[in-house]
């Protein structure tokens, strides 16, 4: 069975935040595209800067209609969320306003969703990107998803025959801005949570795997910028490893036995035992009080039974 997926079918939505240096850049990245979409809507989410100004500055006469939401709430998933509920068509592409496409993505994507009409997410490799110029590998080839079985229906592209939910638990490699996926999909999968400001996307694409088949390119769909809001700090650890045990803590309430095979449950068992131990680490690690505080918040959210002595010791010695 075939589908007639066309660029016009495809609304990409950029969450845009203090992006007033990079906007540009990305705009311009969907216009080269060698099937583009029907619109580019940008949801600028209370930007400090002038992101706002820039973007309105760049709205005429482009090669695509290009869409601008101003909402005060911050947060890039209430954005995006809100860009899936403002999107026409039945295919949305995402990418972050400080990212670049490749300019063959969005037709890779037609030809994963024609080929495959079920589909519900396609994404594809990425290269870092630093002062204008790439600066590393391909980052799919190093990842969990390598050992994942796959059919390739069409040249280039992998339908994912493995448990892709089960290894996106221990940490997604989805790359927001390389996604395709249908908007359908995306809401049976309950969007982006807006509670977290990192584990964000584990959540979603976890969610999302459970919606329908999906299907990745290994060739380079997206360029991400390095810069220095880009990275995360030292000081940010604790705070990315209670967002993952939460992301994860969603999935598990959120799912009843009967979305999840027996394996799967115990997967999503390991990746939150998995993920405690980190905060543990990194709290122990930083000495008594910080320990403690981490043994608390564990408590407050019913898992903090069965601490290992070793990290009580670990802490007393810093």
């Amino acid at each position: 069975m075939t589908q007639n997926f066309s660029g016009q079918d495809i609304t990409v939505v950029i969450p845009a935040h203090n992006c007033e240096r990079f906007i540009e850049d990305a705009i311009c990245s969907v216009e080269a595209q060698t099937e583009r979409p029907k619109e580019i809507l940008i949801v600028e989410n209370a930007s400090s800067d002038k992101s706002y100004e820039v973007i309105q500055g760049l709205a005429a006469e482009r090669k695509v209609p290009l869409r601008i939401v101003k909402t005060s709430c911050p947060g890039v998933s209430n954005a995006r969320n809100l860009g899936f509920s403002l999107a026409s068509t039945p295919l949305i592409s995402m990418l972050d306003a400080d990212d670049l496409y490749d300019q063959c993505f969005l037709s890779l994507a037609l030809r994963a969703f024609n080929a495959k009409p079920e589909l519900t997410l396609f994404f594809g490799n990425r290269r870092p990107l630093s002062d204008g110029n790439v600066t590393g590998d391909t980052f799919l080839e190093k990842t969990r998803l390598m050992s994942l079985d796959y059919e390739e229906v069409v040249p280039d592209i992998r339908y994912v025959s493995g448990d892709l939910f089960s290894e996106l638990l221990k940490g997604s490699f989805v790359s927001c801005s390389g996604a395709v996926l249908q908007k359908e999909a995306a809401y049976r999968a309950g969007l982006f949570p807006v509670g977290l400001v990192s584990s964000e996307d584990r959540k979603f694409f976890c969610r999302l795997s459970l919606c329908g088949p999906s299907a990745y390119t290994l060739a380079v769909t997206h360029f991400y910028r390095e810069h220095d809001a880009s990275r995360t700090g030292r000081s940010h650890w604790i705070e990315l490893r209670r967002n993952a045990i939460v992301a994860l803590n969603m999935i598990r309430l959120e799912l009843s036995n009967k979305d999840l095979s027996v394996e799967q449950q115990g997967r999503l068992d390991e990746a939150i035992g998995a993920e405690v131990t980190k905060l543990l680490y990194d709290g122990a690690d930083n000495g008594w009080e910080r320990f403690q505080a981490q043994r608390r918040w564990l408590e407050s959210k019913g898992l903090s039974k069965g601490i290992s002595p070793r990290f009580y010791l670990k802490a007393l010695k810093n």
